[in-house]
């Protein structure tokens, strides 16, 4: 992770980063792309750039630049094998970011685009700057460009004066939206925000159970990116085991993230690996540090016994060089 941007200047009434955080300040240009050159030359695969408002980024530096003008530059520079946005508002996603995520090489498709509500009148109350006929319009226009994107979402349940009817129709604008995931919380009260001293507070059980709905609405979804997915091949960077489950997959830049239990993993003795299928060779090349990486489990083993018969019936491999079953894993 490399954080470009720190601060906002925005005024959504229910967040205290404004105050706490204080105004948009961005990284310097050249700094940035120092920093991105370091990571690459470091080994990491994959950098996220994050900010407390990261499609701000560049407004405040002298001269003024901005969030795809970086991205270009961090490609043109090279060193990097991916790169990955946290979460761009959506008045920032830009005709030039999708431009630039179109044709990029390192650019992951993926887009976390906050929504908040599916309600124009709690939109307007929140202090947001979109409707949602744009926000729509936005997620139809960014998977138009780029047809396998991965687009995700924040939703807050239960923000005062909500009632059950606006709650439907947020509800509603997720089952026909085409977003693959979803981030649901319920509203928290933040002393010295306007949202603290509005009347019309949600009942803590209720503003739980509203945000159990969203979440729900979001399972099919998400499988349904996961079989649209199916078939095709692709590279495959796990990005480790956690205490419970990792995130469900993401068609991302070529990348599928797969998701695994931690009993799955046992202990994690090496940082990275990778099982990659070069398509302009047709030849699997299985990183070393995967046999470091898990125990022996039968899921794994599967998966490599699938991986070495690919490698098996390729012309620019020779057959001895498969073996006939898995090798053991050592955790």
């Amino acid at each position: 992770f490399l954080k470009v941007q720190e601060g906002c200047d925005a005024r959504c009434r229910y967040c205290i980063v404004p105050l706490a955080r204080g105004p948009s300040r961005s990284l310097p240009l050249p700094e940035a792309l120092a920093k991105l050159k370091e990571l690459g030359e470091a080994g990491y695969r994959e950098t996220v750039l994050t900010g407390i408002h990261l499609g701000a980024y560049g407004r405040d530096l002298e001269p003024p630049t901005n969030l795809p003008l970086l991205l270009a530059a961090a490609e043109q520079q090279g060193g990097i094998e991916r790169l990955r946005l946290s979460s761009v508002e959506p008045r920032e996603v830009t005709e030039d970011l999708i431009a630039l995520m179109r044709r990029s090489r390192i650019f992951c498709r993926h887009l976390h685009i906050p929504l908040q509500s599916g309600d124009d009148e709690i939109l307007r109350r929140m202090g947001r700057d979109y409707d949602s006929a744009f926000y729509g319009a936005l997620l139809s226009a960014v998977a138009a460009a780029v047809p396998d994107i991965a687009l995700g979402a924040d939703v807050m349940a239960g923000f005062p004066g909500e009632t059950p009817a606006q709650f439907a129709a947020t509800c509603e604008f997720l089952r026909e939206s085409q977003l693959a995931y979803l981030h649901v919380f319920p509203y928290s009260d933040r002393p010295g925000t306007e949202a603290s001293r509005m009347d019309g507070k949600v009942d803590a059980a209720e503003k739980k159970r509203r945000a159990q709905i969203p979440r729900a609405i979001g399972q099919p979804q998400r499988r349904a990116i996961a079989e649209r997915i199916l078939g095709p091949q692709f590279s495959v960077l796990p990005h480790g085991p956690r205490e419970s489950y990792m995130k469900k997959a993401n068609m991302v830049n070529d990348t599928l993230r797969p998701e695994y239990r931690r009993e799955d993993f046992g202990p994690m003795v090496r940082g990275k690996y990778a099982a990659r299928l070069k398509e302009s060779s047709n030849i699997v090349v299985l990183d070393p540090d995967l046999a470091q990486a898990f125990p022996n489990t039968k899921a794994v083993n599967d998966a490599l016994r699938g991986l070495l018969e690919l490698a098996k019936t390729s012309a620019r491999l020779p057959a001895s060089s498969a073996p006939t079953s898995a090798p053991a894993l050592h955790p």
